[in-house]
């Protein structure tokens, strides 16, 4: 990264320093990521002569949708996900072709033609499928689940505010260190699980 952060001080004026852009490319990544690989509309040769059709639901969103005016046409793909059934719909503008490639597909791609396309397969969420929070899971399966994890973290840092440089440099618990082990090796130890369920349940409920 080379341009500057502060391009524009807080009195509005422009710093002077040089390196200033407004352009900053770790916006545009974001942007991409957000096309590319959660809507999944993406090219795979240059001026989207080739598109690839590949959304990947996830993270609790329920729908997503991308479009983009090519040199060829405006190129689109949108999905729902309704309970166990994803819904994909797609255009691929005139003179192009576009690879798909849906949840259920195994990663095998399928080529479509210019036109509009609409596909309804299975898909299995991966939440659906994690077992319940539990003070007895190991502290691995915690921290692989990303709102448990941080629920878990603040309530650490809240107890103990030096678990930060713990926390930052990875539990360093032996494998199958569980929640409640840990929780045993600081003070008040059962009132932290006790919140800790009370956190676990709250995000349950919400799932």
């Amino acid at each position: 990264m080379w341009e500057r952060w502060d391009s524009l001080l807080p009195d509005g004026t422009v710093n002077p320093s040089g390196m200033t852009s407004f352009n900053h490319y770790a916006l545009g990544a974001v942007a991409y990521w957000l096309h590319g690989t959660v809507a999944g509309l993406a090219p795979t040769e240059p001026g989207y002569r080739r598109l690839r059709v590949e959304p990947r639901p996830g993270g609790g969103l329920t729908h997503a949708r991308a479009r983009l005016h090519t040199p060829y046409g405006l190129a689109e793909v949108s999905w729902t996900l309704d309970g166990t059934e994803l819904t994909v719909d797609a255009l691929v503008p005139p003179n192009t072709t576009a690879e798909v490639v849906l949840p259920d597909s195994g990663g095998d791609a399928v080529e479509v033609g210019s036109g509009r396309y609409r596909w309804t397969v299975p898909y299995a969420s991966a939440d659906a499928e994690l077992a319940p929070l539990s003070v007895d899971m190991s502290i691995d399966a915690l921290l692989d689940r990303e709102e448990a994890a941080r629920v878990f973290k603040d309530l650490l840092i809240a107890y103990i505010p030096e678990a930060t440089a713990f926390i930052d440099s990875g539990s360093g618990a032996p494998a199958g260190t569980t929640v409640r082990a840990i929780a045993g090796m600081i003070p008040d130890g059962e009132t932290f699980l006790s919140d800790l369920e009370a956190r676990f349940a709250e995000l349950e409920d919400r799932v």
